[in-house]
């Protein structure tokens, strides 16, 4: 039948007014579309029986729509709240399958040959270019204990610098004059090293004199500090060595940004991942002696790994300190797992963040709840959620299959042949 038809068929039956009877109308006009739309038989539905005149067409439309659902001729929508729980659902499944990974990567760790050196290429090369003089200030940041400091004198000494004669280490001064008066003392060495001093970051003269130190428009850089101070031994002066700092603190305020827009950063934070960091601290177990047997050495890192996640905070020299605990409950018969938990800290809002990715909540009901719990805002939830997600496609490659881990090595051999021809054909040019 055509809507036409129905629509007179209607009007026999009910005898309706003209508004109704236009109603009606659109109602078998909606009908129509969804029959060509979900392929039924127009005609296979009593049509009028299931109209309402005392509804409003969006009424009539909602009934019949759910009506068609229930009795199959089209697919059923889900509602709003059956989306939800559906998506909630998809998280949680994809929180189990990450936990199932993460649960095997763990004890691939300690199996993996890795080169500890590796992880300290890129801050390696930063370090050389203040050596060879591609940089006028190097700042190397990262989180506290491990191994800035290590890698900087370990490669001066490996490019045969020698201490307070090619470089300097600076690592406490009191006052911007006493750091002024270091940097005249050591302005004609080759480096020097700047090494987390307590109040570098906060105090602006000595900000100032570090910015001095470090950019140049004539090529000559000169070192200043406009003070009334009869201590300095001079005003104003020249200086060649380039600066290579070392900084634990994990923020950057207003005043450090002014001396970071004139040095190179590199910030190995970003690298430090909660694997990458196990990974490091079973080579030095495995590799570093120290009085302990290598079996003890690893026994202490399974330690750390069971009792840390993510959101847990420790370094080179937590490994170190837990050692020493060993040696001391040999001695003692003290328990050296109870007496080193209290070393492991956690970062409780990198925890909560992890806590809400697994709840199965909405992105945007997540970060409501951070904000709230926290106080922090937005932008530092979704910096927390970069570090979870950098760790979990960690946990994808420890969990490679073998032919995946191959095909990977290959595309990077290739890669590495492009870089060499390249290289090449830049030399002959």
């Amino acid at each position: 039948m055509q809507i036409d038809e129905y629509v007179e068929m209607y009007k026999l039956q009910n005898n309706p007014n003209r508004k109704e009877l236009m109603k009606f109308r659109k109602f078998m006009l909606f009908v129509e579309k969804l029959s060509k739309k979900h392929s039924f038989d127009l005609d296979k539905v009593d049509w009028i029986s299931r109209f309402d005149g005392r509804l409003s067409l969006g009424e009539n439309k909602n009934q019949i729509e759910l009506w068609l659902q229930e009795h199959g001729f089209i697919e059923k929508i889900p509602t709003k709240e059956e989306i939800e729980a559906m998506e909630r659902e998809a998280r949680e499944r994809e929180e189990e399958y990450y936990q199932q990974l993460e649960m095997e990567a763990l004890e691939k760790l300690k199996e993996i040959d890795y080169k500890i050196d590796k992880y300290y290429e890129r801050m390696i090369d930063f370090i050389n270019m203040a050596i060879d003089g591609y940089a006028n200030c190097v700042i190397l940041k990262s989180p506290f204990g491990w191994g800035k400091t290590f890698q900087v004198l370990k490669t001066l000494q490996k490019r045969g610098l020698k201490k307070d004669k090619d470089y300097a280490e600076i690592k406490t001064f009191s006052s911007p004059l006493e750091l002024f008066n270091l940097l005249y003392k050591y302005k004609d060495m080759k480096v020097i090293v700047v090494d987390d001093v307590y109040g570098l970051l906060t105090n602006e003269a000595i900000l100032s004199i570090l910015m001095s130190a470090t950019w140049s428009v004539s090529g000559e850089r000169f070192v200043e500090y406009n003070s009334t101070t009869k201590k300095k031994e001079i005003d104003k002066f020249p200086i060649k060595a380039n600066l290579i700092i070392c900084l634990n603190y994990t923020g950057i305020n207003k005043l450090l940004q002014g001396l970071i827009s004139r040095s190179i950063l590199y910030d190995m934070e970003k690298e430090l991942d909660y694997y990458t960091k196990l990974k490091i601290l079973y080579e030095i177990a495995k590799k570093k002696p120290n009085d302990l047997p290598k079996d003890i050495r690893i026994e202490i890192v399974d330690y750390i790994k069971d009792n840390t996640n993510e959101a847990s905070e420790f370094s080179i020299r937590t490994y170190e300190h837990i050692c020493n605990i060993y040696k001391y409950s040999v001695k003692s018969s003290r328990d050296w797992k109870e007496l080193a938990y209290g070393l492991l800290g956690t970062d409780s809002d990198l925890e909560l963040v992890k806590e809400l990715m697994r709840s199965g909540l909405p992105v945007k009901e997540q970060v409501k709840e951070f904000i709230e719990r926290t106080g922090k805002s937005r932008a530092t939830f979704f910096r927390y959620k970069q570090v979870i997600q950098t760790g979990r496609n960690k946990i994808k490659s420890l969990t490679m299959r073998p032919n995946e881990t191959e095909k990977k090595q290959n595309c990077d051999e290739k890669t590495d042949m492009r870089q060499q021809k390249l290289e090449k054909s830049l030399k002959v040019s």
